[in-house]
């Protein structure tokens, strides 16, 4: 095969799992934006949390009404970001829009390349909030795990 087909062929499956990666994923509603007029999802299975305080996660936000961003008018918008619950500070990672009319998918691309804090009652804090929630949900379910263990040890201890 010669190389020029092979790298399209590589660069036509990564575009693909990319594609995917926004478009084919389980979304959560967990909440909306205040006088915004958008509902706000989460993909649970996108959710991984690293060193106990940064999240990364998709956060999906559909529009009541066309919302203009990047010279683009959309129906919703995912993001793939980072957050430092500690800090409350976001690294947008990817993102991904649904055209107004057509349902065209198209790649949206973050200027920042760094660390920014979210404006208030902004959709990215609001996205923020939503990934370290649902994070928090994944401490307190493993917390509670064991808590339970705890406590039937030490029963099992007592019936010994």
């Amino acid at each position: 095969m010669p190389h020029a087909a092979r790298f399209f062929l590589i660069a036509a499956v990564v575009f693909v799992v990319l594609v995917q990666s926004a478009t084919a994923a389980e979304w959560r509603e967990v909440g909306t934006v205040p006088d915004g007029g958008a509902s706000v999802y989460v993909d649970d299975a996108s959710i991984s949390v690293d060193h106990d305080t940064i999240v990364k996660g998709w956060v999906r936000f559909d529009y009541d009404k066309p919302q203009e961003r990047d010279g683009h008018k959309l129906d919703s918008y995912a993001s793939q970001r980072m957050v430092n619950c500690e800090s409350n500070r976001y690294w947008l990672m990817d993102g991904w829009g649904t055209r107004s009319g057509g349902g065209e998918q198209v790649r949206l691309y973050s200027t920042f390349q760094e660390w920014q804090m979210p404006p208030p009652d902004s959709e990215a804090e609001i996205a923020s909030a939503a990934l370290c929630y649902e994070a928090k949900s994944i401490f307190g379910k493993i917390w509670d795990k064991l808590q339970i263990v705890s406590r039937l040890q030490m029963v099992w201890k007592m019936l010994r």
